[in-house]
């Protein structure tokens, strides 16, 4: 296939005459007074069931109490269960434009469920530590696949110069918020809602728990797929900093089945765990019988990339991880949007300066794809004086990624596996030649045309893409209740291609929730905040 001379993206900048019917948290100090208080119910009830606030499980994940939603707990759990090279980071590395990329100038934060180990050989001077917090492995393995000065070159990470900021997962909003508005460009968040099955074993005992809702159903977890309070916040966020972009891990919950028989434990109505049994109260695996609806939280945030894993089969061959959760969500959007390498990823471990680890899941994933994101934005400050709009950077990696699955975006998949040369080569011809990035001001209704001449025989690809206001929160919705197809988006841009010699009209990409294992088709797109034709 030839390279095209007009494959190009649009970036809508939106500005809508009406949001009064949002609910926006604009105050960073209300965002903090409704984390703390989440948080401080969420302790409350920690000791009044006597159940521990933080489980740490024998293969290195971490379960934590974050808030109450009436009178149930939310968890949060750390997603863990060669990438430079196979997404063509290291290309960056090696020099693109005359230009070496690797991060000497660029910082990122990374929320956890603890504290980067922040004298490791490989992350030493370049850690700072912004919460008081337990050191945990989990946070110095991601760590290390963000920004690894390559001590060992095979743990050497996708932003091997680039500095990090290290936070605790207790009040991310609102220390998001403050981040951005001191100019922070990305973060990495390789953690989310606990949703449906998860194991808990205790001296070589493994009990199983199921998390759903019991008010809502006691066979599906609602949580799935579900536009919930981080997903809202995590939209506030972005949305007052558009150059800001959380890359959040899609999660590990497909391939939890449960019990095959006998016992487990789950919520009662009052917020208690009590026992039950899998015959007489039967509850289906995560993702249910076609193994889609598992992504939960601020996974599901518009604004955010939400990053699923592959493990590669042969050279240029790879296929979904068994673990790495699939959409939709509940009103049809693509998630995951991209795919990392996030298998048997080698990295920093805390158990020494020099120790070091293999891991497994979206976890693992997450920074592949943020820190090479990170050289994008280096890229973009050099060559061009500035960084890249948040909805600029996300249309660009969707737009060059290595299409897997179905032809086109899929609910395994999203848009594909991260190709980072790809996106930074467009980049570069971006900035050489006009026309291949552009960025508009758009007010309701107003329509933005733009006539294109194609040089070159093959297909032609147009992404258009947008920072949306935030949803409507649960509360404000009304009700809890499992798969709401409701649009949970507020601008609804469209992109139309029109050839002016027959007058054919070409459609971007839209998916059916309701069958979510068919190709993408050509359609009005009522839900997502980017559109491609292709």
């Amino acid at each position: 296939m030839r390279r095209l001379l007009c494959c190009f993206f649009l970036v809508g900048i939106f500005t809508p005459l009406l949001v009064s019917a949002q609910i926006i948290l604009q105050s960073l100090e209300e965002v903090s007074v409704r984390e703390q208080a989440g948080y401080n119910a969420a302790m409350r009830w920690s000791a009044i069931h006597n159940f521990p606030a933080s489980i740490y499980l024998p293969n290195g994940s971490v379960l934590g109490i974050i808030r109450m939603e009436g009178p149930y707990p939310v968890y949060f759990t750390t997603h863990n269960d060669a990438a430079a090279r196979i997404t063509q980071t290291s290309r960056l590395h090696a020099g693109i434009s005359g230009n070496q990329f690797q991060g000497s100038t660029m910082e990122m934060g990374i929320w956890d469920e603890g504290a980067v180990y922040e004298t490791h050989q490989e992350l030493d001077g370049r850690i700072f530590i912004q919460d008081n917090d337990n050191i945990s492995n989990h946070a110095t393995h991601v760590a290390g696949t963000l920004v690894a000065a390559g001590m060992q070159p095979e743990a050497r990470g996708m932003a091997p110069n680039a500095q990090l900021q290290s936070f605790n997962w207790n009040f991310h909003a609102s220390e998001m918020g403050a981040a951005a508005n001191t100019g922070l460009l990305l973060s990495n968040h390789s953690y989310g809602r606990v949703g449906g099955w998860h194991a808990v074993s205790n001296g070589g005992t493994k009990t199983w728990y199921w998390f759903g809702n019991p008010d809502i159903s006691q066979t599906e977890d609602f949580s799935f797929g579900f536009y919930d309070r981080d997903a809202f916040l995590f939209d506030n966020v972005t949305y007052f900093n558009p150059y800001y972009l959380p890359i959040v891990s899609a999660g590990n919950e497909r391939d939890d089945k449960g019990p095959a028989s006998g016992g487990y434990k789950a919520l009662d109505g009052s917020g208690r765990w009590l026992d039950f049994d899998i015959e007489t109260r039967p509850v289906e695996a995560d993702g249910g019988a076609d193994g889609y609806d598992s992504i939960t939280s601020m996974a599901l945030a518009k604004n955010a990339l939400t990053v699923g894993s592959v493990g590669a089969t042969a050279p240029n061959e790879f296929n979904l991880s068994a673990f790495s959760s699939t959409g939709p969500t509940d009103d049809g959007r693509i998630k995951p949007d991209l795919m990392g390498i996030g298998e048997g990823v080698l990295s920093s471990t805390a158990a020494g300066p020099a120790a070091y680890g293999r891991s497994s899941g979206t976890s693992m994933a997450t920074p592949n794809v943020a820190g090479s994101l990170l050289l994008l934005q280096e890229m973009a400050i050099t060559l061009h004086g500035q960084p890249l709009r948040a909805a600029t950077l996300k249309a660009l990696a969707l737009h060059t990624a290595k299409d897997l699955g179905a032809p086109g975006p899929d609910y395994q998949h999203g848009w594909g596996l991260l190709n980072t040369a790809a996106a930074a080569e467009h980049l570069d011809a971006a900035f050489r030649r006009e026309g291949r990035l552009q960025e508009q001001a758009i007010s309701s209704a107003q329509v933005w045309e733009e006539e294109l001449v194609k040089q070159s025989s093959g297909p032609l690809r147009i992404t258009l893409s947008w920072t949306d206001p935030p949803g409507p929160t649960p509360e404000s919705r009304g009700t809890y209740v499992l798969n709401d197809r409701t649009p949970m988006l507020t601008n609804d841009l469209d992109v139309v291609l029109e050839h002016k010699a027959s007058e054919h009209l070409y459609y971007p990409f839209v998916l059916d929730p309701e069958t979510p294992q068919l190709p993408a088709q050509q359609g009005d797109n009522l839900v997502d905040p980017i559109e491609q034709i292709f």
